[in-house]
């Protein structure tokens, strides 16, 4: 690495190791800028969490947003695409577990799962498979006997991340190792922006 940049003007030498404490003085001093990317700040979860529901049927406001990334704090930027890969199949996992469907759409071409919280009168889940309530509409089915293309699936909501959030462990990284790399970084290093 000695001497890089002078023959070859345009050569940028970079080195990434998530064990910088495991480097040897020759290496260390052979860098000259040792930079220390911290966690994402709270308005950084929030762009990260904003950047991969881009292109996402979603319902999540800014505000909901904002909330969700107070959550996750201490949730690295992979831990939060993990998060929202998640959170999106949460639509998903509703079509696959209901036996309850409603006619919607466009002249009620599409079935919709039933809500879990849906209030019917005749208590439509005592009806039997493929008929349908009187009150409500509802159709006993799985979701495999929805005709083909024919599945309205909801949108992904603020919901959904709570529910991740409360039901899987999110976050990859420990206190104490945050700890240790901002130690390193006091003492041989900088922190980058």
């Amino acid at each position: 690495m000695d001497g890089v940049g002078r023959t070859y003007p345009k050569v940028l030498v970079l080195g990434a190791t998530n064990l910088p404490w495991k480097l040897d003085a020759a290496i260390r001093r052979r860098f000259e800028k040792r930079v220390y990317i911290p966690l994402p700040t709270e308005p950084d979860r929030c762009s990260i969490l904003k950047l991969h529901t881009t292109g996402v049927s979603h319902d999540v406001s800014d505000a909901e947003f904002e909330i969700i990334a107070k959550m996750t704090h201490g949730l690295s930027a992979s831990d939060l695409e993990v998060l929202v890969r998640d959170s999106v199949m949460g639509p998903i996992t509703r079509c696959e577990q209901a036996n309850l469907f409603l006619k919607c759409g466009y002249k009620k071409k599409f079935f919709k799962p039933v809500p879990i919280n849906w209030k019917c009168t005749t208590f439509c889940k005592r009806i039997t498979a493929r008929s349908s309530c009187r009150d409500c509409g509802a159709i006993s089915m799985s979701v495999w006997q929805v005709p083909k293309d024919k599945l309205l699936v909801d949108k992904v909501s603020f919901e959904d991340f709570e529910h991740t959030l409360r039901n899987r462990a999110c976050s990859s990284v420990d206190e104490t190792e945050v700890k240790r790399y901002v130690e390193w970084t006091e003492k041989f290093g900088e922190i980058g922006k």
